[in-house]
């Protein structure tokens, strides 16, 4: 099947049984931004090491990073799969699905953060006191 822009407006594009391997620029751009993604969770955690002095940023950067190493492991997981052909596996919506679950953990932990960051501060200067 060709690609065309109204290939992902139907349903059996997303959820076809299997679909075949990637083209040779497209596998590569999707290796680069999962190769992207995993390299800003190890930034995101060595960052936090950097950071030991501040308790709640470093926590706060160790659970930003959980989703991104969430999302390349399981990335690369299923492009295997779609490269091998195996049925069911290889659907393009379980890309779709895992995006979709990396993204809101990313903004539900990044919400978090920023709401209990100053709290967190104060806390700690209190502690020190």
């Amino acid at each position: 099947m060709d690609w065309s822009f109204a290939n992902p407006l139907k349903l059996a594009y997303w959820f076809s049984i299997t679909t075949p391997p990637f083209q040779r620029i497209s596998f590569i751009a999707v290796l680069v931004a999962l190769g992207l993604i995993l390299a800003a969770g190890v930034f995101l955690r060595l960052t936090a090491r950097k950071k030991r002095a501040n308790p709640p940023l470093s926590q706060g950067l160790i659970r930003l990073s959980r989703p991104l190493f969430f999302l390349a492991i399981l990335g690369l997981v299923l492009v295997g799969f779609r490269e091998l052909g195996a049925a069911i596996l290889s659907a393009r919506a379980w890309l779709v699905v895992v995006l979709i679950i990396a993204v809101l953990w990313t903004a539900w932990i990044a919400r978090h953060i920023l709401k209990n960051y100053k709290t967190e501060c104060q806390r700690l200067e209190q502690e020190r006191k």
